[in-house]
């Protein structure tokens, strides 16, 4: 059985790293200069990609794995941004702002934030569903979405707050890990996600029986990370992919209504998604924060 080491853990990333350096160095040729460089986390690309279209006919993407990977290719490749347009996307995460104007990082938590908020059900709406602001379901449906929403962040906010905790305790002592591995929602015991009724099962307690392995922190530590999180907008801030994963379960109610029930819709529709293809389906009907447009402005300045 492999130990986990930091040597092991630096050798993996050297390793990772290197596939993607290499890859950079084969594009680093004359007939790219006016190419923009793109560096993701992970799989992006569907996001980011059709903004960078509104500055760039040109432009070459690299999936890096991670957001220590981006930094770290960053940091390696620097010293080229005098030859090419080199440009790096992260999520902000639970993370202290990089503040270097370099390295783009979502004013959200993550990308996933920027599907789930009004603008984006609205898009969705009107798009996917025919329904526009002056018919009676679009009040309806709107209202729906914000008061489950608003349930739905209110109950994962404990979990949030435990796992803000514990990145706050490994960036403080300087650990390698939090020993945490999240999937992309909440263990179904945890919580029952049904719309209307949304259902929390889960205490400190039982976070720590089934993360048994995650580094220990008190319930004052806890209880200050959700102090902190209290005080921001928690669309934003909490974790993108349990909000990916309400928005997924809201569309296939509506759904479902349109076929069933009809208490909201009265004519059949066939729009579906899921976790696989959802950030490439609705990338159009996400919202673009200033800040982005600003980033991708930047290098027009500079290929000028």
């Amino acid at each position: 059985m492999n130990i986990i080491t930091k040597e092991n853990i630096r050798n993996t990333v050297d390793s990772s790293i290197s596939v993607v350096y290499h890859k950079f160095q084969s594009y680093c040729k004359e007939d790219n200069k006016a190419k923009l460089f793109c560096f993701f986390e992970g799989k992006d690309a569907p996001y980011y990609s059709p903004r960078i279209k509104n500055y760039f006919d040109n432009y070459i993407n690299f999936k890096c794995n991670n957001k220590n990977n981006v930094i770290k290719l960053y940091k390696k490749i620097k010293n080229k941004k005098s030859d090419y347009l080199l440009a790096f996307f992260v999520d902000r995460d639970f993370d202290n702002s990089l503040e270097n104007p370099e390295i783009y990082e979502t004013p959200t938590y993550s990308i996933e934030n920027l599907y789930c908020n009004n603008e984006t059900i609205i898009n969705i709406l009107k798009n996917e569903y025919l329904i526009n602001n002056e018919d009676e379901e679009f009040t309806t449906i709107l209202n729906l979405y914000e008061t489950n929403i608003t349930d739905y962040l209110n109950k994962i906010l404990l979990f949030n707050s435990w796992y803000h905790s514990l990145k706050k305790k490994k960036k403080l002592l300087g650990l390698d890990s939090t020993n945490v591995s999240l999937d992309d929602k909440l263990p179904n015991k945890f919580l029952k996600l049904e719309i209307s009724n949304i259902e929390c099962t889960y205490t400190i307690n039982c976070i720590r029986s089934h993360y048994n392995k995650a580094i220990e922190v008190t319930d004052e530590e806890i209880q200050t990370s959700m102090n902190e999180l209290s005080q921001t907008i928690l669309l934003e801030k909490l974790r993108g992919k349990y909000l990916i994963t309400f928005l997924i379960k809201f569309i296939e109610y509506l759904t479902l209504d349109s076929k069933s029930s009809k208490n909201i819709l009265k004519e059949n529709i066939n729009f579906t998604t899921n976790k696989t293809i959802i950030l490439s389906h609705l990338s159009n009907y996400a919202s673009t924060p200033n800040c982005l447009n600003n980033y991708l402005q930047s290098f027009i300045k500079i290929s000028a």
